[in-house]
């Protein structure tokens, strides 16, 4: 197999993502940004699909840490010393289906790509132009490294 090409493709499914993430994406979501692809042959709708993450450091208030208690606290010192910046990874939605097929042959075969926000796109399905390119990295292909979150050693859903 050649050398893996470069892929433009558009973020689609996004009707279908909760209230917050539809908010993420259209409203946080800036060009230029840096997003993670993920396999899912799992996928009861297409077999080919790849899932696009965006990976994002942000500091919760003080409510999302400890509750309604929390938005009594009168001293701002102990409030901005009780919040810290976590690491928080958002899946998005997916690549369009016809990116996604040979994208996910390039996937199955080891390879590992990188998507970054292009363009801005004026429909609520497909709001992204996304530019796909490959890292450089080839892991060894096997099923379950290509799922985030499962080992070898996890039980597939099916």
């Amino acid at each position: 197999m050649s050398a893996p090409p470069n892929f433009l493709g558009n973020l689609t499914g996004v009707s279908f993502r909760p209230a917050e993430v539809k908010e993420f994406i259209y409203e946080e979501l800036q060009p230029g940004q840096r997003l993670t692809l993920a396999r899912d042959p799992f996928n009861a709708h297409d077999p080919n699909a790849v899932q696009v993450f965006i990976e994002r450091k942000r500091n919760p208030s003080i409510e999302e840490w400890y509750g309604y208690e929390a938005m009594v606290l009168d001293d701002k010192e102990e409030a901005k010393r009780l919040t810290t910046t976590v690491d928080e990874t958002i899946f998005l939605s997916f690549i369009e289906r016809g990116v996604a097929a040979p994208l996910a042959k390039w996937m199955d075969e080891g390879y590992e790509f990188e998507a970054f926000t292009k363009s801005r796109i004026d429909h609520k399905m497909t709001p992204w132009l996304l530019e796909i390119k490959p890292t450089g990295n080839r892991v060894e292909p096997t099923l379950s490294a290509s799922l985030p979150g499962l080992s070898s050693d996890d039980d597939i859903p099916y």
